[in-house]
């Protein structure tokens, strides 16, 4: 059918972006904190780890939009369209996953060499838990 968005090429667009944007980002985040390189030497660092946390921002956020959410999860997201509502969310997506993934390399920094399995062994258990307690809700 012409003229209506695909779920396939909404998804494949998604997890591109998801994906390729949260190794770059993860992996040149701990290549900053661990690195020793100079200030001056690390700017290209830090603009290709913005534009990657921008791209992640922009990926979760556009599931934020009417025809976003619709698509992935048959629910309508809660903007229509670049409104001021959206660019907030897009601001609190970048945030958010600026926020973790420098957060999870300085943990790991400071507590060398388990932090990233304490990190993540904690998170999992707070995901699981927070599942259960939803779905326990959700069932009653």
């Amino acid at each position: 059918m012409m003229g209506t968005k695909h779920r396939f090429l909404f998804i494949s667009t998604l997890a591109e972006s998801v994906l390729e944007s949260a190794v770059s980002a993860f992996v040149q985040t701990y290549a900053v904190v661990f690195s020793k390189l100079s200030l001056p030497d690390k700017v290209d660092l830090y603009s290709s780890i913005a534009l990657s946390f921008i791209s992640i921002g922009y990926a979760f956020s556009a599931l934020d939009k009417y025809d976003g959410g619709e698509l992935m999860v048959k629910v309508p997201g809660l903007c229509r369209g670049s409104n001021a509502k959206w660019w907030a969310v897009f601001v609190f997506r970048i945030a958010e996953v600026t926020s973790r993934a420098t957060s999870l390399a300085l943990f790991q920094c400071v507590w060398r060499p388990w932090g990233i399995v304490t990190v993540m062994s904690a998170d999992t258990v707070v995901v699981v838990t927070l599942a259960a307690i939803y779905q326990c809700a959700r069932g009653q």
